[in-house]
This record gives structure tokens, C-alpha cells and sequence, in this order.
């Protein structure tokens, strides 16, 4: 639990008698706090070692954490080399990684049915590599398939029912791979200096794929894809300065939210080309 109002020193914890509640005094004798032990309330499930950054994700049953490991790590790239699950109930852990050869990652996801997690990152000190997106087996270890992009990989994401993976790339593009990792689509103009990728999401039904653009002269777009064809649904020019954008969709609607470094949202209707909000 955290103790910022206790920071001298914990003298006395009493819990309530519904087991629902815990009270604590400091030291000074100035403080009492009380934590809410509910799932709503504000108290720490856990506390996980996780390196840099992307930091953790839950498993789609909830009960497992992936994160970043320390093991392995480079913290001045702000990459990692391995990722630790961590099963919640039992605090028992298992390291997937480091790879043998070469790789960092920058972002991963976790299927929809837990099986597998998809890394995106760098196969070469510089740039992306020929396997700069590469999928790991949870249960083993094992890799299942690797793919390529010219520049780093800043992020990946699955698709709702788990058929697809789709990728982020800093060399302006996005390609969409199936299970046995056959690129099926590429998405964007590769080799174009002007856009990056900096995030990719899936919509609600799978249909649809948001990319969001890093563009050069501090001018953020996110971009609308009917991905199976191949063909751009819609483009939309934030207002915002958003140096890193990054992009979601709403999973129960044709929503989505595009937040950045300044600390604002917009939240955008795909079917209107609307924008509904902007969220401090």
C-alpha cells in the first residue's frame, strides 16, 4: 500500500471487520489512513519489476501480467530483450527470452486467447531488420514466425478474434500478417521520409485498422484503413500537436481516441468523420 501520508513510519494497522477495509497510523501520530481493499478501491495488487517501456499487459483472462524484464534489458534504448509473465494469484513468474541473435523491442501485445504475444521492434542496431516483428509461443517459449520492416517497429496489435497481427512501422508503413505469418496486406507508401507510423489498432469487429502518423512540421494524422482491400477509408488531421501520436478504438463502437504528448484526447466518430471531444 502506499504510505505517503505515513511516510515517517507505520505505527498500528487494524483491518475492518468486513475484511473490506484497512486503517493505518504514522508515526507522528497526525495521520490516519485507510485503504479500500476492493476491486474498485485504490489498494496495490502488485508491485512487478518491469524495464523501461512498453511497461506490462494483462492477459486476456486476467489472471496473468506480462512485462517488460529486467533481464537482459538496455534502459538507454528504452527497449527490452525479454518479457516475464506473471501469474497474480500464485506470484510465480516465467521469463520468455532473450532472443539468441540480435533484437529489441518496442512494443508487444498479447493474442486474444493467450496463446502467443507479437513483438515489434529492431533485428539491427540501426533500423528494423528483416525480423524486427517476431511472435513468441507463451506456454513454451518458442518463436513461431518473424517478419520485416525497414525501419523500427514502434508498435503491434492483434486483431479482436486473434487471426491477425497488424504492425507499426517508423518507415511508413503497416502490414497485416496471418497466424502463420504470411504478410497478407501492406498498408501505406514504404520508403516515404514525410510519414511514421507511431501506432496501429484494429476496430471493434476486426474490420478496420487506425494508423497514426508522426508527420514531419509537427503535423499528426491518423489514418482509416478497410484493410482487407487494401483501401483508405478516411483521414483525420489532428488539431492537437501531438508528437507521438497514438491511436485506439472504442471496442463496442466505430469510435476512436487520439491522445499525445500534450496531454489531450480527441475522441473521433470513423463513420462521420466527426469529432465528438476533446479531453483535457
Amino acid at each position: 500500500l502506499s504510505a505517503h501520508g505515513t511516510r515517517t513510519g507505520i505505527t498500528g494497522v487494524a483491518f475492518s471487520p468486513d475484511g473490506t477495509r484497512v486503517m493505518a497510523g504514522d508515526a507522528d501520530m497526525s495521520a490516519v489512513k485507510v485503504w479500500d481493499l476492493g476491486p474498485s478501491g485504490d489498494a496495490e495488487w502488485a508491485n512487478l519489476p518491469a524495464a523501461g517501456k512498453p511497461a506490462a499487459e494483462f492477459t486476456p483472462d486476467g489472471r496473468r501480467i506480462v512485462t517488460t524484464s529486467p533481464e537482459g534489458a538496455d534502459p538507454p534504448y528504452d527497449a527490452g530483450r525479454a518479457l516475464t509473465i506473471w501469474d497474480l494469484q500464485t506470484g510465480e513468474s516465467r521469463t520468455i527470452g532473450p532472443a539468441t541473435d540480435f533484437f529489441r523491442f518496442f512494443a508487444f501485445d498479447v493474442r486474444p486467447d493467450g496463446g502467443s504475444i507479437a513483438l515489434g521492434g529492431q533485428s539491427t542496431p540501426d533500423l528494423g531488420g528483416a525480423s524486427a516483428v517476431r511472435a513468441w509461443d507463451t506456454t513454451t517459449g518458442k518463436e513461431l514466425f518473424r517478419i520485416g520492416h525497414d525501419l523500427d517497429v514502434n508498435e503491434v496489435a492483434f486483431s479482436p478474434d486473434g487471426e491477425y497481427l497488424a504492425t507499426a512501422s517508423w518507415d511508413g508503413t503497416a502490414k497485416i500478417v496471418d497466424r502463420a505469418g504470411r504478410v497478407i496486406q501492406v498498408l501505406g507508401e514504404p520508403g516515404d521520409g514525410k510519414f511514421n507510423f507511431s501506432d496501429v489498432a484494429f476496430s471493434y469487429d476486426g474490420r478496420m485498422v487506425a494508423t497514426a502518423q508522426a508527420i514531419y512540421a509537427r503535423r499528426e494524422r491518423v489514418l482509416i484503413w478497410d484493410w482487407a482491400r487494401g483501401e483508405l477509408v478516411l483521414t483525420i488531421d489532428a488539431d492537437s500537436d501531438f508528437d507521438f501520436p497514438q491511436v485506439d478504438f472504442d471496442p463496442t463502437g466505430p469510435r476512436i481516441v487520439l491522445t499525445g504528448s500534450e496531454g489531450l484526447a480527441e475522441v473521433w466518430d470513423v463513420e462521420s468523420g466527426e469529432r465528438l471531444a476533446v479531453l483535457a
